[in-house]
């Protein structure tokens, strides 16, 4: 279905997103897609949001509220990122798939080579497409791409179900007994990334179903009302938007170190506004402060240390400071003595 609305993707910066997976240890970025991906896919993203503006902002200046005066260039500059993205998927699960068969010593098969396959043949896909597609229309290789792509995504969660069953039983059963670490790692790695990709796959598959759903109705035109097209055509994109953004956030959500980092960074956030508020609220308390001192009020400043406590200033005996001393290691070897838990992601 090629409709092109005025509304912006919701999409997760580019660089938060490369710099969250360079210092994961659970992502090969020699041969993990998910890396690569970016490159080519968020310049394709930026022209596509682009020209829905301008296409939006052209309807809107000459009255046309129904975005219909859709060039060839515009449309197939707007379906590439939707054609790049839908490819992509099916590679992620292969490369999962030989990590799980190979996790023996699949940290040795790292090449590039599988990243320049890969990638060539989803570049090729999604040009292959873009060249037969036309404004307003929908032809049977559209139709029957995404029909298969679906199938393809039907298959591909429940086999991803089953990997994820298969590497939870390969980590139970072989970490006591191997001793190679890089093996370890892998079986370790297979589980965590398995359990991440399930969810994001399960609403690709939402987002494969919308499009199949669009493309299937401007295929076959069972209704007389246009209306209905022009509606679909409007609807479509928001609800893909959406999709997208539930994919980037529950890839962060499910994954133990991108959800560690994505609460540090909230945590900083908040850290931020409240010390700006804080000076906002000390600066409006300064002519306050200024007539008390007038007044001869005097201001009394409270010492504390690192845990509230408030801080004793006046000097004290050689016996109360070995006291201090006594008490303050005493505390050191309660909290030293409680067992500690390892907590496996």
């Amino acid at each position: 279905m090629h409709f092109t609305v005025g509304l912006s993707t919701v999409r997760l910066s580019t660089s938060v997103r490369l710099s969250s997976l360079s210092d994961c240890p659970t992502v090969r970025l020699s041969n993990c897609p998910i890396v690569h991906c970016p490159i080519v896919r968020e310049p394709l993203l930026i022209i596509l949001n682009v020209l829905r503006f301008e296409v939006l902002l052209e309807n809107f200046l000459t009255g046309q509220m129904v975005l219909t005066n859709v060039g060839v260039w515009q449309t197939r500059a707007t379906m590439a990122p939707i054609y790049f993205r839908n490819y992509l998927a099916h590679v992620l699960v292969i490369e999962r798939l030989m990590a799980t068969l190979w996790a023996q010593n699949y940290e040795t098969r790292r090449n590039w080579h599988f990243s320049a396959i890969w990638f060539s043949f989803v570049t090729g896909l999604t040009t292959l497409n873009i060249l037969h597609t036309v404004p307003q229309q929908t032809d049977f290789l559209t139709w029957l791409t995404f029909g298969f792509v679906l199938a393809l995504a039907l298959i591909e969660l429940f086999l991803f179900a089953f990997l994820w069953k298969l590497n939870i039983q390969n980590y139970q059963r072989k970490w006591s007994k191997i001793q190679n670490l890089s093996e370890r790692y892998q079986l370790s790695e297979n589980v965590r990334t398995t359990k991440q990709m399930l969810v994001p796959l399960l609403l690709h598959l939402i987002n494969l179903c919308l499009g199949s759903a669009v493309t299937t109705i401007a295929f076959y035109r069972p209704f007389a009302n246009k209306f209905l097209y022009d509606f679909l055509g409007q609807f479509i994109f928001p609800a893909v938007s959406v999709s997208n953004f539930l994919i980037e956030l529950t890839m962060i959500l499910f994954h133990p170190f991108l959800r560690r980092r994505l609460g540090k960074t909230i945590e900083k956030v908040r850290n931020a506004h409240k010390h700006w508020r804080s000076v906002g609220h000390a600066n409006n308390r300064i002519g306050t402060t200024t007539e008390q001192r007038d007044n001869g009020e005097q201001q009394m400043v409270i010492l504390v240390n690192l845990h509230g406590e408030k801080l004793r200033t006046e000097p004290i005996s050689q016996t109360e400071h070995f006291e201090l001393l006594r008490k303050a290691w005493e505390e050191m070897d309660k909290r030293s003595e409680k067992p500690t838990e390892r907590i496996v992601n």
